[in-house]
């Protein structure tokens, strides 16, 4: 039976998700096995956002060249396929860091080539009004395989400690998202060239939601590669708890999915927006008072899948609704280099203060305080954006008493039966 195009990019989500639990995940870890520092590990969760900003006005120019899923299916085989190597460093060199940093590097840039044309694809493959719901829908399938690979992945390094076999397994189920990335067809858009000036050329509700996003990711990324090195190092916990925080985060936004799509549809993305980053705000401020009891942990895991879980689903739909399907393309790839330029800096600096800065803390914990304050400030600017989607604003009020009144009695039962349908049906 032939698939459904929303149908296609539900599975290539699901395909993807266990690529990405199975390499990306893991290495920081892997990284920290072969005797990297904070620095390193900050370097290493920097690479992907220079790559986006080094690669995407190159990917905008790849669309007037070829089909978008044909850009996607050969940026995505090809790149995924890298981890292999990756995998296999510690063989060949005596001190792989160089290596696995510069492997890295080249993967995620031949993958971000293929970024604006899967934005722009699945962007005008999906129904606008069904937006909220769909990519709900299809982050909780993320979610979900997510959760699932990266527990069974823990409990086999934990056991076995082979990375090289897991970044294997990781790279050929990226070669099969590439392959169903490419079934994903539509007639393509007329293509006019795009210069260098008219790709930096950002402006009116655009610029400002690209602003507010700079400034919210340079908060989260400069505490966001750390968070598994002060598992491991600073409270003495093994990978596997990694696993475990990891998957109760996914499982609560599993949960929570369904409901942010549908308040984003019902309220707008601003608001969600909005709540999710203060929200978002408070987790690594969370972290600092985690020493003696690492458990806790959990408890914070599952407020951060809550939140995360808006964010997700509210600033894809904006990034969205602010484009049109003729531009979107190019927006998408303006927005993506934009963000990059703080993503790109913040790890890497994040990585440095821990090493090296004392003010009233130091170390990790210092980082952390420094993000809390940073992600609450760009609150700041996504309250002066108009909200795109829905004609009248709702109050931040009105959203959490749906939250609290309106969800707890159904949502939590709803999402085990469909928690159990796709335990019970592979895709």
């Amino acid at each position: 039976m032939r698939l459904s195009r929303e149908r296609i990019i539900l599975k290539q989500g699901a395909v993807w998700a266990a690529h990405d639990a199975l390499t990306s995940f893991y290495l920081s870890a892997f990284a920290v096995s072969q005797g990297a520092s904070n620095t390193v590990i900050g370097l290493l969760g920097s690479i992907p956002f220079l790559a986006v900003f080094l690669s995407e006005y190159v990917g905008v120019l790849l669309i007037e060249k070829l089909p978008r899923n044909i850009i996607v299916f050969i940026t995505g085989v090809s790149a995924r396929a890298l981890w292999i190597v990756i995998g296999l460093l510690p063989f060949f060199l005596d001190s792989p860091i160089v290596g696995i940093v510069v492997v890295y590097f080249v993967s995620k840039f031949i993958e971000f080539l293929g970024d604006p044309a899967w934005t722009s694809l699945v962007g005008d493959a999906v129904d606008e009004k069904k937006r909220g719901l769909f990519f709900g829908r299809r982050n909780r399938v993320i979610t979900f395989w997510n959760t699932v690979v990266v527990v069974i992945a823990g409990l086999f390094l934990s056991r076995y400690g082979n990375y090289s076999i897991v970044f294997a397994a990781g790279a050929l189920l990226g070669v099969w998202s590439g392959f169903l990335a490419k079934k994903v067809k539509l007639k393509e858009l007329s293509h006019t060239h795009h210069t260098i000036k008219e790709f930096v050329h950002v402006k009116g509700e655009f610029l400002h939601f690209c602003l507010a996003i700079m400034v919210f990711q340079f908060g989260v990324m400069i505490a966001a590669p750390l968070f598994t090195v002060y598992i491991l190092k600073n409270l003495g916990m093994a990978v596997q708890f990694v696993a475990f925080t990891t998957a109760v985060t996914t499982l609560s936004k599993f949960a929570f999915y369904p409901l942010i799509g549908k308040l984003a549809d019902r309220f707008g993305d601003k608001v969600v927006s909005i709540i999710s980053m203060v929200g978002i705000a408070f987790v690594p401020l969370m972290y600092v008072f985690v020493t003696q009891q690492p458990y806790w942990i959990f408890l914070i895991s599952i407020f951060a899948g809550v939140v995360w879980a808006g964010a997700d689903i509210a600033h894809f739909n904006m990034l969205l609704d602010l484009s049109k399907p003729d531009t979107r393309a190019v927006m998408a790839a303006e927005f993506n280099t934009l963000v990059s330029i703080p993503m790109a800096v913040a790890p890497f600096l994040g990585g440095l203060l821990a090493d090296n800065a004392f003010v009233f803390l130091s170390g990790i914990p210092l980082v952390f305080v420094i993000s809390f304050i940073i992600r609450l400030f760009s609150v700041v600017p996504m309250m002066h954006l108009h909200e795109p989607r829905i004609h009248k604003e709702s109050s931040v009020l009105e959203v959490i008493r749906e939250v609290v009144i309106g969800y707890p009695s159904r949502g939590f039962s709803h999402s085990w039966r469909v928690f159990s349908k796709y335990a019970k049906r592979s895709s």
